[in-house]
């Protein structure tokens, strides 16, 4: 159903349009500029908006905003709508709402609600109607409500009710039928399939309760498709007018009434495919205006009414099948805007009215009789984006209401204007201004009526003897001067005035004092008027009397003139204006105070000891701040009446304690109110000092890693006369907590109590011992404030050595021994009574600090390894009396040998390991640290050194020409430690042997791939791509035979094998074959014909020019050959020979299978189904292939005439048209 669709918002001339017309289109499309906006047309956000194929879109506008439906080819046909939200257009819903594909979906709108109606592919094509509830599309009734399939599914809302029309598929031979939602059902309106005979497109339109319908009538038979137009009366469905009305068939037939009149609009059969429109004038069908007024043919077409006026939207054939518009203005169909205003062909257009009397408000500079004119259509073609554009004119009428008060119908100098009087243009109404003015702007072009809402005691002077103006614009005039006078009837005169604000209060109006907007003045009649931005305000035509004048007294403000409350009492005189009443008042303004304290023991309570405090910020909600004076008060004054939160900004190292919880004071304040109750307190956090008690073991003067922790110090806090002592835990950590309850900030000095034979070393100043002296504040904290000592005592020095000859002296040859050192992890000294020391990079170790007595010194023993010094039980014996230092006292130990050993191996794959198939390297030289120690590997390839002191070493092989040494080895040796399978690679460096295989007849340009190639007779490799083949991983200094294998049909050109000789260095010979087949030939012939029609394809040689005289035309022809072993193809070889002046060609081939297929020039065409001119297989040496023949065409002209067949018999007679 959905090609027929199509066809019916496409005419059939759109394929001419396309089939010639699109290439001219896009190169004239990229040589203009592109804009947004032609003439008042314009684009509504972004054109080509739908990413997708767009099916037959339809737009609504609600509000000002524009609506699209259409079929979503992006989500399976489903429907989907969009809606422009002022930047881009957006989805309404989901896209692709629908259940299934939603053919020819067509879109109304109710009361702002959306509703869409379309044939329902998931339910067999039937009726489907959907609502959007504001969040989802929701079903009206059930889906899929019609008895059978429903096309050309139109839907319509009138007073709530949907009403929909379709093609009733329901054994009622594609008939009309009418159905509405009664709130629960879908019912009936008449009888289902009530047309004469079977119909096309479909449109309704429903007046006061009564549905119309018009339609393509098919009752004539033989797809006549012309116009009807029926009612239902409340009984049965009747004809409005004469059956099939028109002349010849319709197209995109739509019907829409005014004011019980039915009118339609259509493409126009009878006047070569024109717009037409026509309207029922009780009897006929006439036409509106002249019939088929556009300018050429149109292939689709869209009509609505506005207020009586018909609007036809097309895509306009005689403009490049551009969008076009055009109204009837009573007489003529003219232009809305510029005709073929899209930037390109469009086509699938749809359009709607948005009148902007709903924008009316009183004095506005915008109303009147504007309508802005949407259309949707697919950008290009039926496969195109959809774009969205809109007309808005910028014509206007203006002019000015005044008093005209000698009746002459002028306006003269003293003659005011008159505010808030309805003026009135077509339907929409604008109240004058302040000066008189109106304005209708945006008007479209044509009659309008402008007149005045008349007022009692009032006579109007212009326009004279009428009571309003007809006004015909053109586009874009502004037209002016279109004013109205009224003479008053009654005697009457004026009150103005002015309010101020009296700063100072004095009744007076000073200099300073400025005027209020916004006061409310009262008469004693009741009227009453605000003050304007000036502060004036003015009572306008008050019959002469005298009236009184007050003010109505504001919250927070006092009057201060007059000082009579009551006001005013002015005489009012004929024509004059009274300006005595000047009122003035001053403000009543509120005041916040309180005070902030310091709560020196944190009770939230303003105890007699708690002072106050300077310097703090207070804020109010509003965002005003104040700071605190040296009494500690604050204030905030002129505040207006209303609800003050009162709150204090929070300081470093303070903690509020007043109100709780660092909590807020709301605070009400009246007019003149003064509230002094937000005392704030807080109470400072005390500072924190930390730090650690150290032994200075190493008496560095500074904490190093070999220094302990003291524990029992005592650490001391000195500030305002008072002392704080702590004593250091068992980190030798302290932490001292400084409250303040005097001053803020305090001066502190931290120091240590000495104890005996201990000095001070940290904190230090060159070498002095110092005590720490800082300033305090609330919250501070102040860490590493440490404290270092040594103890004044004896030293005992040594080092560690390792003893090599174990002679037990330490000679030049003997390293010191350190716990950093690889082959020793740690050596630990002993003292007694001291924590053991581990010797440094050095050798060295240290005892510091030793008290009076005897000591002894030991290490700690480590496996392989005998102490050599000092002898005997091991031990040094020291007697420290004072302060002695004792040096030398060092350990001497002989590390017990070691050995590394392993086997130097040729590296066949290179992986570094001594592999099971991997052969030993006989009499080849291994290297210890450097090339002067060196042992050579045995018949085993085995190799070992021995008698080795602990240490890191390199072992390495030596390195021979045409191998790779596989590297240096790092090896770390214990004392006493059998290092083995210390293994060395070396890799004989091996070489490539290349070659290729060539065709005798091709050596220079082809070689041939998939050709087995033997190396020794064995390790078969196979030729590729231009024939070439190697052989990797030779190894040198040996002599191989390279033979190829022979395949049938073919022969060897200089034998099959070839031997050589590969060397260490240098080139190694490459390796040629040449073969060539022994098979047969295949010859043939290229055939090409003219413009003329040939019977049947030819065998004979013929000369290769066609029938227009083109010269001989040489033609490659393209062999292909398949390889194969044992039924299985691996290979295709192309041959390429060209065509002679008689169209001849020949191959020479070996055995095989063959395709033959000419290569041809751009625009030639094959006269076959198939390109290829032969396939088949040569089995037999000597066959010939002869007579192979293709017959191809060259690039033609075709020419014809696109004809429009009226009586549909195939034939163009003489009044047919192209």
């Amino acid at each position: 159903m959905r090609e027929n669709i199509f066809y019916t918002r496409r005419s059939f001339m759109s394929v001419f349009h396309k089939g010639y017309t699109k290439l001219f289109l896009i190169m004239l499309f990229s040589l203009v500029f592109i804009s947004t906006s032609y003439a008042q047309w314009s684009v509504v956000g972004t054109a080509k908006f739908t990413n997708t194929f767009p099916g037959s879109p339809s737009i609504k506008v609600i509000n000002g905003t524009p609506y699209v439906a259409y079929s979503d080819d992006g989500n399976g046909n489903k429907a989907t709508v969009m809606k422009f939200d002022g930047t881009s257009w957006a989805p309404v819903g989901t896209m692709g709402f629908s259940t299934g594909g939603a053919n020819r979906p067509s879109f109304d709108v109710d009361n702002g609600t959306l509703y869409v109606g379309y044939s329902d592919d998931t339910n067999g094509n039937k009726a489907t109607v959907m609502k959007f509830d504001g969040t989802n599309w929701v079903s009206v009734g059930s889906p899929g409500f019609s008895t059978a399939s429903a096309y050309f599914t139109t839907v319509k809302l009138k007073n709530g009710i949907p009403y929909v029309a379709f093609q009733d598929d329901n054994n009622n031979g594609r008939k009309a039928t009418v159905m509405k939602f009664d709130g629960t059902n879908w019912v009936l309106i008449g009888n289902a399939g009530f047309t004469a005979g079977a119909i096309n497109e479909i449109s309704i339109d429903v007046d006061n309760g009564i549905p119309y319908v018009a339609f393509q009538d098919g009752s004539l038979g033989n797809n006549s498709d012309r116009a009807t137009v029926m009612k239902f009366d409340g009984t049965n469905w009747v004809l409005v007018g004469n059956a099939n009305f028109t002349g010849s068939f319709v197209r995109n037939f739509t019907i829409h009434l005014f004011n019980g009149t039915p009118y339609v609009g259509f493409i126009d059969g009878t006047n070569g495919f024109k717009a037409t429109v026509r309207k029922f004038d009780g009897t006929n069908w006439i036409s509106v205006g002249t019939p088929g007024f556009s300018s050429g043919a149109v292939s689709g077409l869209s009509f609505e009414m506005n207020n009586g006026t018909p609007y036809v939207g097309y895509d306009d054939g005689a403009n490049g099948t551009k969008a076009t518009v055009m109204k009837y203005n009573g007489t003529n169909w003219i232009p809305v805007g510029t005709v073929g205003f899209s930037t390109g062909r469009v086509e699938n257009i749809s359009l709607t009215l948005s009148s902007n009397s709903n924008l009316t408000k009183p004095n506005s500079v915008k109303g009147g009789s504007s309508i802005k004119v949407y259309v949707v259509f697919q950008d290009g073609y039926s496969d195109d984006p959809l774009t969205v554009m809109v007309y808005t004119s910028s014509a206007s009428i203006s002019g000015r209401k005044f008093e005209d008060k000698n009746s002459n119908g002028i306006q003269d100098a003293g003659e005011l204007g008159l505010p808030n009087w309805q003026i009135i243009c077509d339907q929409d109404t604008v109240k004058t201004d302040s000066l008189g003015n109106y304005v209708f702007s945006g008007l479209n072009p044509g009659l309008h009526k402008i007149s005045e809402v008349e007022q009692s005691g009032w006579t109007r002077t212009l326009p004279a003897g009428t009571n309003n103006y007809d006004i015909t614009l053109t586009e874009n005039e502004q037209r002016d001067s279109v004013n109205f006078g009224n003479h008053r009837d009654l005697a009457v005169g004026n009150i103005a005035g002015r309010k101020y604000w009296d700063k100072n209060g004095n009744g007076v109006i000073d200099a300073n004092d400025v005027t209020l907007q916004g006061f409310t003045i009262k008469l004693s009649t009741g009227d009453s008027t605000v003050t304007d931005a000036n502060g004036n305000f003015i009572f306008n035509d008050l019959p002469v009397g005298e009236y009184g004048v007050f003010e109505i007294q504001k919250i927070g403000w006092e009057q201060t003139l007059p000082t009579n409350i009551n006001g005013y009492q002015v005489p009012v005189m004929e024509n004059q204006t009274d300006t005595t009443s000047i009122f003035a008042n001053k403000k009543l303004l509120g005041t916040i105070g309180g005070r902030k304290y310091w709560d020196k023991n944190g009770n939230g309570i303003i105890d007699s000891n708690d002072v106050p405090l300077q310097g703090f910020t207070i804020k109010l909600s509003t965002g005003d701040s104040t700071v605190t004076d040296a009494a500690g008060n604050f204030t905030f004054t002129n505040l207006d009446a209303g609800q003050y939160g009162v709150f204090e900004v929070q300081q470093k190292g303070w903690a509020q304690t007043l109100p709780a919880n660092n909590g807020t004071y709301q605070v009400p304040i009246g007019p003149g109110d003064v509230d002094t109750t937000s005392i704030f307190a807080n109470h400072p956090l005390p500072a924190v000092i930390m730090g650690v008690k150290f032994n200075d073991y190493d008496t560095s003067f500074s904490k190093s890693e070999v220094d302990t922790f003291m524990p029992g110090w005592t650490i001391k806090a000195l500030y305002d006369g008072k002392t704080i002592e702590v004593v250091t835990d068992s980190t030798g950590k302290y932490t001292i907590a400084i409250n303040f309850e005097i001053n803020i900030p305090i001066n502190v000095e931290v120091i240590e109590n000495q104890k005996p034979g201990w000095v001070q070393s940290f904190p230090n100043e060159s070498f002095q011992p110092i005590n720490y002296n800082f300033v305090v504040f609330p919250g501070d904290t102040l860490i590493n404030k440490d404290f270092g000592n040594f103890f004044k005592g004896g030293k005992i020095i040594g080092i560690k050595f390792q003893d090599n000859n174990g002679n037990g002296i330490r000679d030049n040859q003997d390293p010191p021994l350190s716990g950093l050192e690889p082959v020793v992890k740690y050596w630990l000294i002993n003292l007694s009574n001291v924590p053991s020391d581990v010797t440094d990079s050095s050798g060295r170790y240290a005892f510091y600090s030793l008290k009076p007595g005897t000591y002894t010194v030991s290490e700690e023993s480590q496996p392989n390894w005998t102490q050599t010094f000092p002898s005997g039980i091991g031990i040094h014996t020291v007697e420290i009396t004072n302060q002695e230092v004792f040096g030398n006292i060092n350990f001497g130990n002989r590390p017990d040998p070691g050995k590394i050993s392993g086997i130097v191996f040729k590296d066949d794959n290179g992986n570094g390991h001594f592999d099971a198939n991997e052969d030993p390297l006989i009499g080849w030289k291994v290297f210890l640290n450097d090339s002067t120690f060196f042992t050579i590997t045995d018949s085993t390839g085995f190799y070992q050194f021995t008698n080795l002191f602990p240490a890191r070493y390199t072992v390495f092989s030596e390195e021979r020409t045409g191998w790779m040494r596989g590297g240096y080895y790092d090896v770390t040796l214990k004392a006493g430690e059998n290092k083995t399978n210390v293994n060395i690679s070396n890799i004989l460096l091996t070489r490539i042997i290349s070659g290729s295989v060539n065709e005798l007849a091709y050596q220079s340009l082809f070689g041939l791939k998939n050709w087995v190639i033997k190396l020794n007779g064995s390790n078969p490799t196979v030729s590729v791509t231009l024939g070439t083949f190697l052989f990797l991983n030779v190894e040198p200094l040996q002599t191989y035979t390279i033979s190829i294998v022979m395949k049938q049909g073919w022969e060897a050109v200089g034998g099959t094998s070839r031997t050589i000789f590969v060397p260490i260095t240098g080139k190694v010979p490459f390796v040629k074959f040449v073969v060539k087949p022994i098979a047969g030939f295949i010859e043939g012939l290229l055939n090409k014909i003219g413009l003329g029609k040939i019977s049947n394809k030819t065998k004979q040689l013929l000369k290769i020019t066609g029938t227009n005289g083109l010269p001989p035309t040489p033609i490659p022809v393209s062999l292909e050959i398949m390889a194969q072993e044992n039924n299985v193809v691996y290979d295709t070889l192309t041959f390429i020979d060209t065509t002679d002046a008689l169209g001849k060609f020949s191959f020479n081939v070996p055995l095989g299978s063959y395709t033959l297929k000419p290569l041809l020039p751009p625009g030639w065409k094959y006269d076959a189904v198939s390109d290829t001119m032969f396939t088949g297989s040569i089995d037999t040496i000597g066959t010939t292939v002869n007579n192979v023949s293709f017959t191809v065409n060259p690039p033609a002209t075709i020419t014809g005439q696109k004809f429009l067949d009226l009586n549909r018999n195939g034939v163009q007679d003489p009044t047919e048209v192209g």
